[in-house]
């Protein structure tokens, strides 16, 4: 084939970028501008609407979790075209949906598909096509999600205005319809080897010794006994729950800390542009310093950004809140795969990165209910960001004892 300027692995990270910023970030991360025009349409609650946000994360918990036997059945690019246009399907029949019940039923159906063309997919894609600079691929690529969530809020919110939700959702399904089935057709390669190439950064020794047997690491059937394997789960569910509890509820503190509504939404555009930053930024962590250094940065900014609420009176700790917190919830996607290549090697790393993943968005699908109940109870977020201080100070300790300080396998 003709040679590239550029490895093709970088493509695969742009495809990443445009992927996951239009499945994850128009399908599910615009999902909130709904509710206020389908409860005023069909005439449903408010908790109503809220149980189809809550359906929504169905496949980031049951897909990582079954990821292991799906990829074993299946192949990874024909199974996410199958996926995308199902999602993309099920995401304009919402748009003809009469009742909630039909809703939620094309919330779990989309957000089962979608999980399989975005987080788990892609982690496994790079892992395939980068040996060197993998923790700042996956950073940038992930890094997608929130500037999709950027701009398709940006657009749906004026469409829904103008057109109605029905029409924006039809018209969101198009445009996801059009950028994604394109590139897993034409762009998407599971494998380097598929194109005649090796993986960004490997060697001629690199090859020889992949093609001289399986691939190194951790046996599944043997960890999963390990109380190691099971105290990493549980450190990350608990850290995913401080994690998506800030970042739930970091307008509404804002908001309820005496700043205007118009302050608060800046505040969150802020956060969502230096979480993508945090993102890149992390995954060079990773690459440059090791998983167990980078896992200990990441979880400093968290425990800054949570101290930082209790003083959000002033503006300076306002900045300092968003910055600290574009970084230490970044840990939230980049971290998982490096880990895991850190701590139990290639062998069964879907089975790996599919628990941890799954466990983190148990921990964060926890959140926003307790968070709630919380700022209910004590008219404020600030008991459950103090609570979030000391899961992050207790089970991020945890997280840099367990990992390793160097790679386990090769």
């Amino acid at each position: 084939m003709r040679k590239l300027p550029i490895h093709y692995g970088w493509i695969m990270v742009a495809a990443g970028f445009l992927v996951l910023g239009s499945a994850a970030g128009g399908l599910v991360n615009s999902y909130s501008l709904l509710v206020v025009p389908v409860c005023e349409d069909l005439g449903v609650s408010r908790s109503a609407m809220g149980l189809s946000q809550t359906l929504i994360n169905t496949g980031g918990v049951l897909i990582p979790l079954l990821a292991a036997r799906i990829y074993r059945h299946f192949r990874l690019r024909p199974l996410m075209i199958v996926a995308a246009v199902a999602a993309i399907l099920a995401y304009f029949c919402l748009s003809l949906a009469r009742s909630i019940a039909a809703i939620c039923a094309l919330v779990v159906l989309m957000s089962l598909t979608q999980a399989l063309v975005t987080w788990m997919p892609f982690s496994i894609l790079l892992n395939n096509w980068f040996e060197k600079k993998r923790g700042l691929a996956i950073g940038v690529a992930f890094m997608g999600s929130g500037v999709g969530g950027m701009i398709f809020n940006t657009l749906g919110g004026g469409l829904i205005a103008s057109i109605g939700w029905r029409s924006t959702v039809q018209l969101f399904a198009l445009i996801n319809a059009l950028i994604i089935l394109p590139i897993l057709i034409f762009v998407i390669r599971e494998r380097p080897a598929d194109m005649g190439l090796r993986p960004f950064g490997s060697t001629d020794e690199d090859e020889a010794y992949e093609a001289s047997g399986p691939l190194s690491g951790a046996s599944w059937a043997e960890e999963k006994r390990s109380a190691k394997l099971w105290l990493l789960t549980a450190s990350i569910l608990l850290v995913g729950f401080a994690i998506n509890g800030l970042s739930v509820t970091m307008c509404a503190y804002v908001h309820d800390s005496g700043y205007s509504g118009q302050f608060s939404a800046n505040v969150t555009a802020g956060y969502m542009g230096a979480l993508a930053v945090g993102k890149i930024l992390s995954g060079q962590l990773y690459d440059s310093l090791g998983a167990r250094r980078a896992t200990a940065i990441c979880m400093a900014t968290l425990l800054l950004s949570l101290a930082c609420t209790l003083l959000v009176r002033l503006p300076v700790m306002i900045v300092a809140m968003v910055l600290s917190a574009g970084l230490g919830i970044a840990f939230a996607t980049v971290a998982f795969p490096n880990i895991v290549r850190y701590s139990y090697g290639q062998r069964d790393y879907n089975a790996f990165t599919g628990l941890l993943t799954a466990a983190n968005a148990i921990g964060g699908g926890f959140a926003p209910t307790v968070f709630g109940l919380v700022c209910d109870w004590s008219g404020s977020y600030a008991p459950a960001y103090i609570g979030s201080m000391a899961i992050t100070l207790v089970f991020g300790a945890l997280l840099c004892w367990i990992i390793p300080a160097k790679p386990r396998y090769n």
